[in-house]
């Protein structure tokens, strides 16, 4: 969009309105306590810019969102033996044993951590755990990607989704 036709918006009072309504908004969302909130944080902007300037608009808006909602949880569902014990030493003898070229090291100074993204061990795991994990939760669930986190001496977990 060239500067002139921002400015020629910009001259419309109600445009000019509109926009500053959205420019206050984003600033309230703007810090989240999470570090990968990015969707989460927009999608309120979202829903309270048009609960403002487009009441009508908000249903149809949350309706199209309806299928990436999960079903409310009533109470956590705390599983202490999930793995038995041989399968924890195997996890412990994987990551004992990942080579260095596996370990991504971009996060390092930011979470004081080394990565690895879908070990194979790990996703046939997550595969084999899925019945049992969509039993407790009550509803079928989907293996996405996992992640294995080593944190070192100045690991931080910050707050996240």
């Amino acid at each position: 969009m060239s500067q002139d036709s921002i400015k020629q918006r910009l001259a419309d009072p109600e445009y000019l309105d509109r926009h500053l309504l959205a420019v206050a908004i984003l600033q309230k969302h703007d810090d989240a306590p999470w570090y990968d909130s990015h969707f989460l944080r927009y999608f309120a902007a979202a829903k309270e810019y048009l609960a403002e300037a487009q009441p009508d608009a908000l249903d149809g808006f949350l309706a199209g969102f309806a299928s990436l909602q999960n079903a409310p949880i009533n109470a956590p569902v705390k599983h202490n033996d999930l793995l038995d014990t041989a399968t924890h030493q195997r996890v412990r003898d994987i990551v004992a044993n990942l080579p260095q070229s596996a370990m991504e090291h971009h996060e390092e100074a930011q979470f004081g951590r080394q990565v690895v993204h879908d070990q194979p061990a790990f996703v046939a795991l997550q595969k084999s755990l899925l019945p049992a994990v969509s039993a407790m939760a009550g509803e079928e669930l989907a293996c996405g990607y996992n992640f294995l986190c080593l944190y070192g001496d100045r690991g931080i977990c910050a707050p996240h989704m």
